[in-house]
């Protein structure tokens, strides 16, 4: 078998800290066995990481927000109730 116990057991710790989604996961797994890759590597390498820091992730939007600011009347209103508390819970 090509995932060592210690991959595995890396893999495990980043799905029950919230580093990666269990869905995501899924995938891993699945690519970990059909491309014969360790799982950590594939987190790491393919961006499987899920940001958690609110501050970075309503910076993103902001960014996303001043970059596109015919929507953003459309999406600013949404923001606090929605995008902020879904991404990052408090």
């Amino acid at each position: 078998m090509h995932i060592a116990p210690a991959d595995f057991a890396e893999f495990l710790k980043k799905i029950d800290g919230g580093g990666i989604s269990g869905r995501q996961g899924k995938d891993i797994l699945r690519k970990a066995f059909s491309e014969k890759r360790g799982l950590v590597d594939i987190i790491e390498e393919d961006g499987h990481a899920q940001v958690q820091d609110r501050a970075s992730i309503e910076k993103a939007v902001d960014e996303v927000l001043a970059a596109n600011p015919a929507q953003a009347p459309n999406t600013a209103a949404a923001r606090p109730r929605c995008w902020a508390s879904w991404w990052a819970p408090s």
